[in-house]
């Protein structure tokens, strides 16, 4: 029963007592705990001998699950006259903490009839007997509730706040905890939607750049240029043998010509390579490696790929194979279509001096 003075409904709206009902009265707004609850940590008191107290003060705890209550007075033939003091946890974990509140207390005692006005809206009402105060505490309701104090000193008091300032910091720690699990959990999570996520992106793009790189024909276009310019070149040959003198002078020179033009696609076949090399080749290593880096991951996090990169990987090596051979050929027709060339070029030379042609 924690002590709220500016809540509670006047003497006509009370009515018959709720079995289970709760209550709290405390801070600036009533809190309602179940009145024969038992806040875990620390039981009500209670010992075969009321415990030592203040000379002529009598002095009684009342406890609940996250509430504690105590009771001061002096007894003046019948007038009461004392404080109270109340202490319940209040907000949330993991901000929850210890709140108290104290006042002044009036009444009278008439037999084992005890009357109490704590500053609410209607004095407390109750009996006690013994080391035991019993009082009948108003509900929101209408309704009132009985509440059980006991006999205790002000070392019961201490401890049963500090047992709620243990229970604070309890909740407070297992929220924090909790929190702290599932901002991990969380992080996890995105980490693995993040790397799924980037594998499947890594597994398109591979198969993408195979596909691309599979299509590129610039390297067969290359030499299709060198063998139409090597044509050139033979037919300028053969253009200077039937000219004779003195136009086989400048056919030589022609065929001269086309055997620099032939050295000059060698040349842009070879910048194509690197081009090659640099760009689709290269796209397809980044894309392998991407993957791999995104199945470790996966593998690290114990989670199994949301996509299977096998058949895209078995592509991109293909791709990697045919690049190679492709090279491997392009260079092999240049370097022919170009000795030839050179020869040729040769050849038109000496046969022009041969016939006489300066």
């Amino acid at each position: 029963m924690s002590l709220n003075p500016a809540t509670w409904p006047v003497a006509g709206k009370l009515a018959a007592i709720v079995a289970g009902s709760v209550l709290v009265i405390g801070g600036a707004t009533a809190v309602f705990v179940s009145a024969n609850a038992v806040n875990i940590g620390h039981p009500p008191v209670s010992s075969s001998a009321p415990p030592a107290a203040e000379p002529g003060v009598s002095t009684f705890l009342c406890q609940g699950t996250t509430w504690d209550d105590l009771f001061q007075w002096n007894d003046n033939s019948g007038s009461l006259s004392g404080t109270f003091q109340s202490a319940e946890l209040s907000g949330q974990a993991p901000q929850e903490a210890v709140s108290t509140n104290s006042g002044g207390l009036s009444g009278t005692l008439n037999g084992t009839a005890i009357t109490m006005s704590i500053g609410l809206s209607q004095p407390l009402y109750g009996s006690l007997n013994g080391g035991q105060l019993s009082l009948n505490v108003p509900q929101p309701d209408g309704t009132i509730q009985p509440v059980t104090c006991n006999q205790a000193g002000i070392s019961d008091w201490n401890s049963a706040v500090s047992a709620l300032d243990g229970q604070a910091n309890e909740d407070n720690q297992q929220a924090q905890q909790a929190q702290a699990s599932a901002s991990a959990q969380a992080s996890h999570d995105n980490t693995v939607s993040s790397a799924q996520q980037s594998l499947s992106g890594a597994v398109s793009a591979l198969q993408n750049d195979s596909a691309s790189l599979n299509s590129d024909s610039t390297l067969a276009g290359d030499i299709s240029t060198m063998k139409s310019d090597y044509g050139t070149e033979q037919s300028d040959f053969q253009t200077e043998k039937s000219d004779g003198c003195p136009g086989a002078s400048g056919d030589a020179s022609a065929v001269g010509a086309d055997a620099s033009a032939i050295g000059t696609d060698l040349d842009a076949m070879n910048t194509d390579i690197g081009s090659l090399q640099s760009s689709g080749i290269k796209a397809i290593h980044d894309d392998k490696t991407a993957i791999q880096s995104d199945l470790a991951t996966l593998n690290n996090l114990g989670v199994a790929p949301g996509t299977d990169p096998s058949a895209a990987i078995s592509s991109g090596d293909q791709a990697l194979k045919n690049a190679a051979n492709a090279i491997s050929w392009a260079q092999g027709q240049a370097n022919g279509i170009n000795q030839q060339a050179k020869a040729l070029a040769t050849q038109a030379a000496n046969y022009a001096s041969s016939i006489g042609c300066p």
